[in-house]
Order: C-alpha cells, then sequence, then structure tokens
C-alpha cells in the first residue's frame, strides 16, 4: 500500500475511530457507577456474598446429567436417564468458548 493510499485510508477511517471512541467512553463512563461500588467493602461483602451462592449452586448440582436422552429415545421416556452424568460432550460457542456439559 502507498503512502497516500495509507493516509487516504486513515483520513477515511477516522470518523469511525471516533465514533468507536465516543462509544467506548460513554461505556465506561455507564459503568464507573458500578466500578466504584465493587471496590466498597459493601460492594465488596454482596460480590463475595453472590459468589459463594454461584459457588454453593454448582456444589448443589455436581455431576447433574444435561443430556437430551428423553429427546433422543422419546419412546423409552421414564427409564433412559438416571439423571447422574457418565461422560461430557464438548459444545463450543462464540461467547463461552469451548464447554463440557455433563451427560
Amino acid at each position: 500500500m502507498t503512502k497516500d493510499r495509507q493516509r487516504k485510508t486513515a483520513e477515511e477511517s477516522r470518523p469511525l475511530r471516533d465514533h468507536i471512541k465516543r462509544s467506548w467512553d460513554g461505556l465506561l463512563e455507564a459503568w464507573r457507577p458500578l466500578i466504584e461500588w465493587a471496590k466498597t467493602p459493601e460492594g465488596q461483602a454482596q460480590l463475595a456474598a453472590w459468589r459463594a451462592e454461584f459457588e454453593a449452586e454448582e456444589a448443589r448440582q455436581g455431576n447433574a446429567c444435561m443430556c437430551l436422552c428423553s429427546v433422543v429415545h422419546g419412546s423409552a421416556r421414564g427409564g433412559t436417564c438416571m439423571g447422574e452424568a457418565t461422560t461430557t460432550a464438548t459444545h463450543w460457542g462464540e461467547a463461552t468458548g469451548r464447554v463440557d456439559v455433563p451427560v
């Protein structure tokens, strides 16, 4: 790419860069109260409580099966799945990445 083309491209993309910067700055400003709250002792306590609730729920679910036995084996409903996972299936999503799901 020539220097003239690079300069032209930079000039053409400036409005988009400015828009993205303004949008990002707006998001940061909107999140600022939450960030400040999270730094307070009350915020830290609440976050710790939420974390403990989340971890307790994970422990309660343990090896809970997430299978689709009743869908896959519709004719054998009621006796196919024992409710305990015996293996995992790997799923991948844009938001979550790689996730091993008990089945």
